[in-house]
């Protein structure tokens, strides 16, 4: 735009001197300026322009250039050792010119611009002149004529002073160019690639052909050098504008949209020579660069706006590589190649089909630098005209693309346990096949020739064979880690899976058409049905960690649990050493109070680091407690079936070794379970409790709940019929009734007690945490089992009192007063002075509200 000439493509725009064809060898010119000349003096290669016009008379007779010439032209320096170290003698070397328009020192007007020698410059002014020399003016050349790599004048005519160079970019402005302008000359060159922004270098891409592959391969040189790994820390994304953020993202696209552009397989030739595969390559040399972890950051940036990551390059490359791969089919079509990157290293192995496919089910395609391989089936396509094709397999070990992957990975969520933390342990292994094209003479495609793409069936049934070296070579979880010696392990269970394009917007790791072939500690072989990209992913044991107790809660919780304690050992005492109350319901307290003790005792225990610290000792505190809190669970239950009996059938008496079998029995069956089948899960709970897991916890809490339902629904039943019990209005009743009573509060709050309890230590994945309620409440047990069944009871409070002796008189008495004819009549029970046998008569049956009910002593025996 601000030259008057421009001559940018020298081979097209210029002729060649003497007649001779091709006088001249096409070379790269620099990124966006398309080609130069390879100019050879022994070979008098030379380009001439002719012109009529007076356009160029500047040019042509420097006289008419009133304000001034400027030109350029662009020359990679070919010179030999000679001719830098004999540089002081000119006279020894011929000139060489790189433009005339027939101009000299002898008068013959026009420029011209040539070496005689070589003077090193170094970017500095080393001659100049500013005054002319007096000569006798001759005529210029008619017609006038721009000469580039020779010389002639209108006196001699004879092309020579040849010149051995390369050339590109001619440009000429009639005026001189003033300081500001001079950077004309360069054209909107950049030297430095690693300088050019994302949009220069997509403007010099427009004005690239890049179907041409050596147009292409400096372009993709320049982006190269323009993508490699810097250590460039201007910008920060958590401190970053949204203008900047916005900015970062908008470039880094661009440079995609490059990419994107330049691995369009249309600009890939049909045919491509061994020699000529490497400067195809350079592309990928450009995707390696963008995968290195410096460019991490532009990728989550990127993923956050458009929601694709980095595998977007693989599907760039692997259209690419496919016609990259077809391209070589002009050449032996048995051949391999391994292109070996900082980030990935491709291994393509090009055969025919049918080679080996009687004695073999499979071909090895070797891993890269002691990475995994690749099992490959053959038996791959449906069509048997397939079966003689060349096809391409190409593996790809990405090397740093895992970590690329934002966090966390994108799952499909019904395949993997997503509570859990997900993580990829090995490298993405991916395996491609084509096959190459059936070509017509006249090198367009055969239509009748078959597409021969992989039959998915034929996959089924002989799948792909993966290698996959770990990461971190541990034991997976899988045996009942428990005894001495136990291999310590955070992976739960490795996984093979493969990147299905189908799931969600734009993807995710799938492990449904994939399974473990064979597992090692080392690696791990995988069987998958689908072309693709593969992987393993670890799935880690969940952390089993929970959060600090506070110190309030520490002291107030052993306080508690300390007061309840005392009043446990109290009521046991008191109910132990009373004869009178040696019946049925006290000694159920008794028990039950003995119970909750000991359970108390091994949960306070299990807050020792000593207890914490050991598996086993662990394991032996957990076992404990589930023995103790549901055993009392399952004696709760019984109080309320016992004390149920007593208020709607009036029976007191029975004995309580059917309750107790029942009782240690049903837990023994819960804790053997856990024994014999879940003890791998036994000790790992950080507070010593049952266990981490949520398997053995099933066999403590569901008998619990199944007890405190039962002791609830009795409560209830208790609760509706108090004023209508099958019971005499006695004063001996009221004990009973007392009892009762407390037997059902108790037992809500025992019952709301393990719900909590059961929110805190089953893994619900709850929001908000139950522990201290949980804990609260349960150091509260004791102190609450000594109101309701202890001071609750009419007659504990009598025989806590003292008043023992007088509660038995004031029975004798009412007996008395009666006559003895009252069959609710407890003096047996309690006793009689020796010389005092009680009255017998036969028991009738009674009614109460209506009904009859049952005989049967109310006494126990």
């Amino acid at each position: 735009m601000t030259t008057d000439l421009h001559i940018p493509y020298i081979h097209l725009m210029m002729k060649d001197v003497n007649d001779v064809g091709n006088n001249y060898e096409l070379i790269d010119g620099p990124f966006g300026f398309g080609y130069g000349i390879d100019i050879n003096a022994e070979k008098q290669q030379c380009q001439s322009m002719t012109t009529t016009t007076d356009d160029g008379d500047c040019a042509y007779d420097p006289i008419k250039c009133n304000n001034g010439v400027s030109f350029s032209i662009w020359e990679r320096i070919i010179a030999t050792l000679d001719e830098f170290f004999g540089s002081h003698k000119m006279e020894d070397f011929p000139k060489k010119y790189i433009i005339s328009t027939g101009g000299d020192m002898m008068g013959h007007p026009g420029i011209a611009l040539y070496h005689h020698a070589f003077l090193l410059i170094n970017d500095r002014i080393v001659a100049y002149s500013t005054e002319g020399i007096s000569v006798t003016a001759l005529p210029p050349l008619d017609p006038p004529e721009l000469m580039i790599g020779c010389h002639k004048t209108s006196t001699d005519t004879t092309y020579r002073h040849y010149h051995t160079t390369q050339l590109d970019e001619f440009a000429w402005w009639n005026r001189r160019l003033v300081d500001e302008d001079v950077i004309y000359f360069l054209g909107g060159y950049e030297g430095e690639s690693e300088n050019i922004d994302p949009d220069e270098f997509a403007t010099m891409l427009n004005r690239t052909h890049l179907n041409d592959p050596v147009q292409l391969a400096v372009a993709a040189s320049v982006l190269e050098e323009m993508t490699r790994a810097t250590s460039d820390d201007s910008f920060n994304a958590s401190t970053a504008t949204d203008e900047e953020r916005k900015a970062k993202i908008e470039s880094f696209n661009i440079t995609l949209e490059s990419v994107k552009k330049m691995t369009d397989p249309k600009f890939v030739p049909r045919c491509i020579l061994e020699k000529d595969l490497e400067r195809s390559m350079t592309i990928i040399k450009v995707i390696n660069n963008l995968m290195d972890e410096s460019k991490k950051e532009d990728w989550l940036l990127y993923e956050e706006e458009h929601g694709k990551d980095v595998f977007l390059l693989c599907q760039y490359m692997r259209g690419y590589l496919h016609a990259v791969y077809q391209g070589l089919l002009c050449n032996n079509t048995q051949s391999g190649h391994t292109v070996e990157l900082s980030q990935m290293c491709i291994k393509v192995v090009k055969r025919t089909i049918d080679i080996g496919y009687s004695t073999k089910d499979r071909f090895t395609i070797p891993g890269c630098s002691g990475l995994g391989k690749v099992l490959v089936p053959v038996n791959l396509f449906s069509d048997p005209r397939c079966n003689h094709r060349t096809a391409n397999f190409r593996c790809t070990a990405y090397k740093g693309i895992h970590t690329m992957q934002a966090s966390p990975i994108r799952l499909n969520t019904g395949a993997f346990n997503t509570k859990v933390d997900n993580i990829l342990d090995s490298l993405i292994t991916e395996l491609d096949v084509n096959t190459d094209q059936i070509l017509l003479p006249n090198g367009d495609l055969d239509p009748k020739s078959p597409r021969c793409d992989p039959d998915p069936a034929k996959l089924t049934t002989h799948p792909i064979i993966v290698t996959h070296r770990h990461f971190d070579p541990q034991v997976q979880f899988r045996k009942p880690l428990f005894h001495a010696g136990e291999v310590r392990t955070t992976i739960g269970t490795r996984i093979c899976v493969w990147w299905n394009p189908a799931l969600g917007q734009h993807g995710a790791w799938d492990r449904y058409g994939c399974r473990v072939w064979e597992a090692k500690p080392e690696y791990t072989k995988c069987a998958c049905q689908h072309l693709g990209k593969y992987v393993i992913i670890a799935e880690k044991l969940e952390p089993m960690e929970v959060p600090e107790e506070p110190m309030w809660l520490t002291i107030v919780r052993y306080i508690l649990y300390g007061v309840s304690a005392l009043c446990l050992i109290l009521y046991i005492i008191v109910v132990g050493i009373s004869g009178d109350l040696k019946e049925k319901f006290h000694l159920m307290g008794m028990t039950l109070a003995a119970m909750l003790l000991a359970a108390s005792v091994f949960m306070v225990l299990s807050d020792l680091h000593g207890v914490r610290e050991g598996r086993h000792t662990c394991a032996f505190f957990g076992i404990a407690i589930h023995f103790l809190y549901l055993c009392a669970s399952i004696w709760v239950g019984a109080i309320g079936h016992a004390t149920f009996k007593c208020i709607t059938s009036g029976i007191v008496g029975g004995s309580l070794r059917p309750y107790l079998y029942l009782c240690v029995g049903l837990t023994l069956i819960s804790v053997g379970c856990v024994l014999t089948f879940l003890l791998k899960h036994m000790g790992n709970d950080p507070r010593c409790f049952i266990s981490w897991d949520n398997e053995p916890e099933y066999l403590f809490f569901c008998p619990l709940g199944a007890a405190c339902c039962v002791g609830l629904f009795c409560a209830i039943v208790i609760f509706f019929n108090l004023r209508t019990a099958a019971l005499r209005n006695n004063p001996t009743m009221t004990d009973y009734r007392t009892f009762s009573l407390g037997a059902s509060f108790f037992t809500i709050y025992f019952s709301t007690t393990w719900v909590l309890g059961f929110l805190t230590y089953f893994r619900l994945d709850l929001d908000f945490s139950f522990y201290t309620f949980f804990q609260i409440l349960n150091g509260l047990m004791g102190v609450v089992l000594m109101c309701c069944i202890g001071v609750g009871s009419s007659k504990f409070r009598m025989v806590f009192a003292g008043q023992a002796k007088k509660r038995r008189e004031m029975f004798l008495n009412y007996t008395n007063k009666k006559g003895g004819d009252d069959e609710n009549d407890d003096t047996k029970k309690l006793g009689s002075p020796a010389d005092q046998t009680p009255p017998t008569r036969p028991v009738t049956p009674s009614f109460v509200a209506g009904r009859p009910v049952s005989g049967g002593s109310m006494f126990s025996d």
